[in-house]
């Protein structure tokens, strides 16, 4: 049950909700008043009123408005680009004479391995998600691509192994890629 209140501090409470003030500043300009007494008589007047939207205010401009539009009307969706190592038929013929090479080892085999691997860890840009946009029906090209090359300026290679037993060392490598000397070290 509400609390009755001087009709006066009623209708400074209606006031301040028909305007969207939030709770907390009703709470200040309003002494006495607690958060509950305000949601009743919000309850009671304004039962079919929405709730304000709080948080960034999602905006967009005038000048991308027509590309939006235009993109919509034509029916372009926005896709994430795959990501394709670089790959040439040479590399691809390597890693299945790999794969049949060793597809009948056993678990005694597979522990005497190590494996290892490098990474690039960008400091400019990001490898992270980039968009591309086409019609549904159509079909997929190179444009729509985020073709990836490992190396470059603008990064630091890290190197790291594991084994059977535990993972190995993590390594940062200052001339660019591991070679077969390097392992030796």
């Amino acid at each position: 049950m509400v609390r009755s209140l001087p009709l006066d501090v009623q209708n400074n409470i209606k006031s301040l909700l028909k305007f969207g003030h939030p709770y907390s500043s009703i709470i200040e300009r309003v002494p006495g008043v607690k958060k509950s007494t305000i949601n009743e008589h919000k309850r009671r007047w304004f039962s079919n009123m929405r709730p304000i939207k709080s948080g960034r205010k999602f905006e967009i401009t005038a000048t991308t408005k027509p590309y939006i539009r235009r993109s919509v009307i034509t029916g372009f969706q926005a896709r994430i680009k795959k990501h394709k190592p670089f790959l040439e038929a040479i590399h691809m013929k390597k890693r299945l004479t790999w794969a049949n090479d060793h597809k009948d080892w056993t678990k005694d085999d597979w522990r005497r391995m190590v494996f290892s691997d490098e990474t690039k860890i960008n400091v400019w840009g990001s490898d992270g998600v980039k968009y591309y946009r086409k019609r549904p029906d159509d079909k997929l090209r190179f444009h729509h691509l985020d073709l990836t090359v490992k190396g470059g300026g603008g990064s630091v290679m890290m190197w790291g192994c594991i084994t059977y037993n535990s993972p190995g060392y993590a390594c940062r490598i200052y001339d660019g890629t591991m070679k077969k000397e390097d392992y030796v070290q």
